[in-house]
C-alpha cells in the first residue's frame, strides 16, 4: 500500500503543482489586466458558478472515487452513469448561476458571461467522471487532464489580454479550453474504461451516493465563499476585487492539502471499513504533515505579503496586504481540516460533516456582518481565520470520537514551533528587509522541528526512499 501511495503522490503532486502555477499565474493575469472593479465582477461570476461546480464536482467525484475503489473490477461500467448524473447537474447548474450571479449584482451585463462559464463548468464536470475512477483504481496520472485544461485556459486568456478582447473574451476562453480537454478526455475514457454492461440500477447508485456527498460540497462552497458573498452584498465590486486577489494565492495553497489526501483517499476508504485502529494511525500522522507543512507556508505568506502583492499586480492592490496578512493565518486550520474532511468522508460521517459547515457558515457570516461594515476586505479576511478554525475544531472533535481518540503529544509537538514564529512574527516588525527574515524565522522553525522531535533524520530519508 505505502508503494501506491507514493506513486499516486508523485502524479497528484505534478498535476496539483501544474494545476496551482496555472491557476496562480492565470488569477494575476485576469487581476492585472481588468483592475479591482472589473476584477471584482469577474470574482463574482467565478465564485458563483466555481461555489455550484465544486458542490456537484465534490459531490460526485468522491463518490465515484469511492465506489471505484470498493469495485475495482467492475469500475468501468460506471463511466456512463456518472457521465449521466454529472452532466444532469452541470446543465442544472449553468441555468441556477446566471439569475443567482444577476441577483447578487443586479448587472444585466454579467448574464451572458455567467451563462458561458457555466457551459465551461459543465465540461469540467463530465472532466471528473473518467478522472475520478481512473484515480479510484490508483491510475492519478489521469488528474494532468485538469491541469491540461488549466494550461489551456491560461494560453487562451494571455491571448485574450494581448489582444484586449475584454472581460466576455476571458471568460470565453475558459469554456473553450475545458471543452478541449472533454473531447480528447472522453474519447480515450470510452475507449479505455467502457467494459461492461451497465444499467439505470447503477445510475441510481451514482445518484445516490452522490446526493449524500453534495449536500457535504454544497455546504462546504458555500463555507469557502462566505467572505466573497459578504463583501459583494456589504461593500461591492472594489472591495470583492482587493479580497480577491489575496485571498486566491490563499485559496490555491489549498491545492497541496487535496492532493495529498486525495492520494490516500482510497487507503482511507479501506482501513475505514475494516480496521479502525490503522486509520488512526494514518490520521495522526496525517495530521501531523499537515501542521508541519502549514505553519511554514502561513508565516512566510504573513511575512512577504507585501511584497508578493507588490510584484504579482499593480498598485491599485495596495489595501489587499491587509488582507493577505490575516488570510494567510487560515492556513492552518485549513490544512487541519483538510485531514479531518477526508476522515469523515472514508467513515461515511456526512451528517456531521454538513453540521461542522453549517456552523462555521453562520460564524463566519455574523462576523463578516460586524466587520465587513467597517474593515471592509480585511474584515472579511479575519472571518474567514475564525470560519476555518470553527470547522478545524469541530471536524477534528468528531474524529477523533469516532476512532478512539489521538496521541496528542506528537500533534502538540508539531503546533508549537509553528506557534511560537507565528508569534515573533506578531510582535516584531515585517516591513524590514523582509527575505531575510523569512529566512530567519523558516530557519528558526526548522530548528524546533527536530530539537522537539517532531520530525527526525531517519523519517526523513525513509520518506524520500
Amino acid at each position: 500500500m505505502r508503494e501506491v501511495i507514493r506513486r499516486n503522490l508523485v502524479w497528484l503532486g505534478t498535476a496539483t503543482i501544474g494545476s496551482m502555477a496555472a491557476s496562480l499565474v492565470y488569477g494575476i493575469l485576469i487581476a492585472r489586466y481588468l483592475g479591482p472593479v472589473d476584477f471584482g465582477r469577474f470574482a463574482l461570476v467565478v465564485g458563483v458558478s466555481g461555489m455550484l461546480t465544486s458542490m456537484a464536482q465534490g459531490g460526485g467525484s468522491t463518490a465515484l472515487v469511492v465506489m471505484a475503489a470498493q469495485e475495482r473490477e467492475g469500475a468501468g461500467r460506471l463511466l456512463w452513469p456518472g457521465l449521466i448524473v454529472q452532466g444532469t447537474v452541470g446543465v442544472v447548474t449553468a441555468l441556477v448561476s446566471a439569475p443567482v450571479i444577476w441577483a447578487l449584482s443586479h448587472d444585466g451585463r454579467l448574464i451572458a458571461p455567467s451563462a458561458i462559464y457555466g457551459v465551461g463548468s459543465l465540461a469540467t464536470l463530465l472532466i471528473a467522471v473518467p478522472v475520478s475512477i481512473y484515480r479510484g483504481l490508483d491510475r492519478m496520472e489521469w488528474g494532468l487532464a485538469p491541469t491540461a485544461a488549466s494550461f489551456g485556459i491560461l494560453l487562451l486568456t494571455a491571448a485574450v489580454v494581448s489582444l484586449k478582447l475584454g472581460f466576455t473574451a476571458t471568460i470565453i476562453a475558459s469554456a473553450v479550453a475545458q471543452a478541449a480537454v472533454l473531447t480528447f478526455a472522453l474519447t480515450w475514457a470510452v475507449k479505455d474504461l467502457s467494459n461492461g454492461a451497465w444499467n439505470s440500477g447503477l445510475v441510481s447508485r451514482v445518484w445516490s451516493s452522490s446526493v449524500a456527498l453534495w449536500g457535504v460540497t454544497l455546504i462546504q462552497a458555500l463555507h469557502w465563499r462566505v467572505g466573497l458573498l459578504s463583501v459583494q452584498t456589504l461593500s461591492g465590486s472594489y472591495q470583492v476585487g482587493l479580497y480577491s486577489a489575496a485571498a486566491k494565492l490563499v485559496e490555491n495553497l489549498r491545492a497541496i492539502p487535496w492532493f495529498v489526501f486525495m492520494a490516500v483517499l482510497p487507503a482511507f476508504v479501506q482501513t475505514g471499513q475494516t480496521d479502525r485502529a490503522r486509520l488512526k494511525d494514518l490520521l495522526q500522522q496525517a495530521l501531523r504533515y499537515a501542521l508541519i507543512l502549514a505553519f511554514p507556508l502561513s508565516v512566510s505568506l504573513v511575512i512577504l505579503s507585501q511584497l508578493v502583492i507588490s510584484i504579482l499586480y499593480t498598485s491599485e492592490y495596495g489595501p489587499s496586504v491587509a488582507v493577505l496578512r490575516v488570510c494567510s493565518l487560515g492556513l492552518v486550520p485549513l490544512f487541519a481540516h483538510w485531514v479531518f474532511l477526508n476522515a469523515l468522508v472514508s467513515l461515511r460521517m456526512e451528517r456531521q460533516l454538513i453540521f461542522v459547515y453549517v456552523v462555521s457558515i453562520f460564524v463566519e457570516g455574523g462576523l463578516n456582518v460586524l466587520l465587513v461594515s467597517h474593515w471592509g476586505a480585511t474584515g472579511a479576511a479575519a472571518g474567514y481565520v475564525v470560519g476555518e478554525s470553527v470547522v478545524a475544531l469541530i471536524a477534528g472533535l468528531y474524529v477523533a470520537g469516532a476512532v478512539g481518540g489521538f496521541k496528542w503529544g506528537p500533534i502538540l509537538r508539531a503546533v508549537l514551533p509553528g506557534g511560537l514564529c507565528l508569534l515573533l512574527v506578531a510582535l516584531a516588525p515585517i516591513g524590514v528587509y523582509p527575505l531575510a527574515w523569512a529566512a530567519v524565522v523558516a530557519g528558526l522553525y526548522v530548528a524546533g522541528l527536530f530539537l522537539l522531535r517532531v520530525v527526525s533524520l531517519a523519517e526523513l530519508r525513509a520518506l524520500v526512499s
